[in-house]
């Protein structure tokens, strides 16, 4: 009885304090934004809830082969639960199910000593390409002096974002603890102590950080952390974020090129995340002005100056070089989403090659030193340097792929080589870079790279693969040699090892495993010996030139219907049914 008075007074401060944030906002978006969260952690509670999952999800292209659902077990096109969305007791915190402790209590329990905090923050700023870039090295010194001086009187927000960084640093350097110290639960209770879903100073950087910090320890997809989006995006919203520094009064310079490092990692995290859980992003263009960080060191940059420096050229190496080139790329990821999200197919048609397009122009505006070189080539270079050009490389990859994957259901060559080229890509990148994550590995002190995004692109990678083999059977693909055909194999068969090592901790390996099983079982895996008159690629042309070459290819629709949820995902339903039969 008194546990659930206790939960009854929790969850009615919670009501409370969502109905004086409704007023304060006077904003009707932001109301039912806000009301949200709540009611989806109820709904995760159901063992009977079902899940929408859209065409972005890498698992939606497993809707391409009709009888496959049936191996995997799967009676409705619904998909599975992830083991990540159960919320647990961190979202119970978050959302009001469960009270959150005092800031003695919090501290008591999970702070490390000074020393142990201090090697951990170090480790944090060292991971250049992971470090949330609104976090200045010297504010937050300042900070971090001033909290071990006087603890009690910190703001718990900004308490949560020492323990993200805790959290993350678990994922950067040494640190491997065989039971984690509860550093993400400690920031889950600063966030709720603190009142974050309030506009007020760190609740729109504590959110952020927490997220990020949950989307590099997981291998799936964290719809909990999409629950957060929104939160975050309606209370960025609410303080202005969205708005260009230049047009808000009394924001010194220093807080407004802080204020825009935050924006750019909340639209790259919310694309990034929304992608992964096959859902449009929380934030649409044409909704905010701010304009791209300076490209600063952040030694260039005091909290008391009066004006900004003029920037450093591109062509200089700075943190903020990485986040900018991924801005751009993600600017045209954006549009890529938002029209395969589209329902209507002839708008999705009609913007093929404009995108196609818009995507070349992007990639080549990517300055030099941040092109991709791989791990073997890369020995001699800084790991940070390698790392950023790493994930530069995957959000080119991903948006060719996600671009294009739609049509090689439709046996439209020039998508399928592109699709081939950037799933060889990502896959043949995640088993080079494989064991070097390891102990002793030259990138143990990077394997946050391992991380729901990076996992996902592998997986969406493999799927492709997986579709490119089904489709060769339907009709012989003439743009891949023999040699590609067995090279897609071989990727295929070690992306097996990969997901035998991690299937305990993704759902999506589980799921790859099963399907390598039913493509192994279809003898689609086997190698036979090549035709007698093999097809060669011919690799020479740039993906804008082999679509402009197929441009009437791309005009034509796909108009026949199936039972699915996506009929323009269907595939191999005769040549699956005479498998299974025989």
């Amino acid at each position: 009885m008194q546990n659930n008075t206790a939960r009854a007074e929790a969850r009615l401060e919670h009501l409370e304090e969502l109905v004086h944030q409704l007023v304060a906002r006077n904003n009707n978006d932001a109301e039912s934004t806000s009301a949200a969260p709540e009611m989806t952690v109820e709904q995760f509670d159901s063992e009977s809830a079902t899940l929408y999952t859209g065409p972005t999800h890498h698992a939606a292209m497993l809707e391409d082969i009709a009888e496959l659902r049936n191996v995997l077990g799967e009676s409705t096109p619904v998909l599975d639960v992830d083991d990540s969305v159960t919320s647990g007791s961190e979202m119970n915190v978050l959302f009001g199910r469960v009270r959150p402790l005092s800031l003695d209590q919090i501290l008591s329990k999970w702070l490390p000593t000074k020393t142990e905090c201090d090697r951990r923050v170090a480790a944090y700023f060292r991971a250049q390409g992971i470090a949330a870039p609104f976090i200045h090295v010297q504010q937050f010194h300042n900070q971090y002096e001033k909290f071990w001086q006087s603890r009690d009187s910190t703001s718990p927000l900004w308490i949560s974002i020492l323990f993200s960084i805790c959290y993350l640093s678990e994922r950067i350097g040494p640190y491997v603890a065989a039971t984690p110290p509860g550093f993400s639960y400690a920031a889950t209770q600063c966030l709720a102590l603190g009142q974050y879903s309030r506009p007020q100073r760190f609740a729109v950087e504590a959110i952020t950080a927490f997220i990020q910090a949950r989307i590099t320890d997981k291998l799936d997809a964290c719809r909990d952390s999409g629950m957060l989006f929104g939160v975050l995006v309606p209370l960025a919203y609410t303080l202005g974020y969205h708005r260009d520094p230049a047009h808000l009064k009394h924001v010194s310079p220093f807080e407004g090129e802080m204020r825009r490092r935050t924006w750019s990692l909340i639209v790259q995290l919310d694309l990034l995340n929304s992608f992964q859980l096959g859902l449009p992003h929380n934030i649409q263009a044409g909704t905010w002005d701010v304009k791209s960080p300076g490209n600063y060191h952040d030694t260039d940059l005091t909290e008391d100056m009066s004006t900004l420096p003029p920037p450093r050229p591109p062509s200089e190496m700075t943190k903020m070089l990485f986040y900018n080139s991924k801005q751009i790329l993600a600017s045209v990821f954006a549009k890529i989403l938002q029209a395969v999200l589209c329902t209507s197919q002839d708008a999705q048609d009609s913007l093929l090659l404009q995108r196609q397009q818009e995507l070349d122009d992007a990639n080549a505006t990517i300055p030099t030193a941040l092109h991709y070189h791989n791990i073997s080539e890369s020995i001699a270079d800084p790991v940070m340097l390698f790392v950023t050009r790493r994930c530069l490389q995957l959000m080119y990859d991903k948006c060719r792929l996600v671009l294009h994957r739609r049509h090689i259901a439709r046996g439209r060559e020039a998508s399928i080589r592109i699709c081939f080229d950037a799933a060889k890509s990502i896959v043949n990148g995640l088993l080079t870079m494989y064991p070097e994550f390891k102990p002793g590995g030259q990138l143990f002190g990077d394997r946050w790279l391992m991380s729901s995004i990076a996992f996902n692109d592998f997986l969406t990678g493999a799927m492709a693969f997986s579709l490119i083999l089904c489709q060769d059977q339907r009709t012989k693909i003439e743009c891949l040699s023999w040699d590609e055909r067995c090279e897609i194999k071989q990727m295929l068969e070690s992306s097996r090892e990969i997901c035998e090592e991690n299937k305990e901790r993704s759902a999506g390996a589980r799921r790859l495993l099963k399907l390598l099983g039913s493509l192994r079982s279809l003898m689609i895996m086997e190698e036979t010996q090549p035709p007698p008159f093999a097809p060669l690629a011919d690799t020479s042309m740039s993906d804008s030139e082999e679509m402009a070459i197929a441009q009437s290819d791309f005009a034509e629709l796909f108009t026949e219907t199936h039972i699915f949820d996506d009929p323009q995902w269907a595939l191999m339903e005769e040549f699956l049914n005479t498998s299974f039969e025989m």
